[in-house]
């Protein structure tokens, strides 16, 4: 334990050097210093990262079906219905009914969708900018590497 002063009162820290080699916890403390580095940026636009995902993807790949970027995010239909309903309502997409299939929609970016997105994608690379500055620029791109890896890992481990 390590004691510490804040606000004129003394805390007890607890050790937490046998967390710190937790791949698990280092995952959690990362994700979550990245939600609040992601949110000072983004928060002013009201947009989250799952909603930036999206976009970009659209960007990239329109025209784009529905069950297409449902997959590509790894979410629930009911989530990417919720999730294209927010951005549809903000003017940033438009939904159609697929030619060969109605009950299939198709995703395309409106102007002011295009617009937004593309000024979010250059605000997003100077975030990673700053990250590269923290970190290095290697070992911001060993990170990735790694990240992209750990991604591949199979979700049952064989320790049996």
């Amino acid at each position: 334990m390590t004691t510490v002063r804040t606000d004129g009162q003394q805390q007890q820290i607890p050790d937490a050097s046998l967390l710190d080699t937790f791949v698990g916890y280092n995952l959690r403390r990362a994700a979550a210093k990245q939600r609040e580095r992601f949110r000072s940026v983004f928060e002013a636009y009201d947009i989250r990262p799952v909603q930036l995902t999206a976009l970009t993807l659209l960007l990239e790949n329109m025209p784009l079906r529905q069950s297409a970027l449902g997959k590509a995010l790894e979410i629930k239909r009911a989530n990417v219905v919720t999730l294209l309903d927010e951005l549809e309502n903000r003017g940033l997409i438009a939904r159609q009914s697929a030619a060969n299939n109605r009950r299939s929609h198709v995703l395309y970016l409106t102007q002011p969708g295009k617009s937004l997105t593309t000024k979010l994608l250059s605000l997003h690379a100077k975030l990673e900018q700053d990250l590269a500055k923290a970190l290095g620029k290697a070992e911001l791109k060993t990170l990735v590497k790694l990240l992209r890896a750990f991604r591949s890992v199979e979700s049952e481990p064989k320790i049996r």
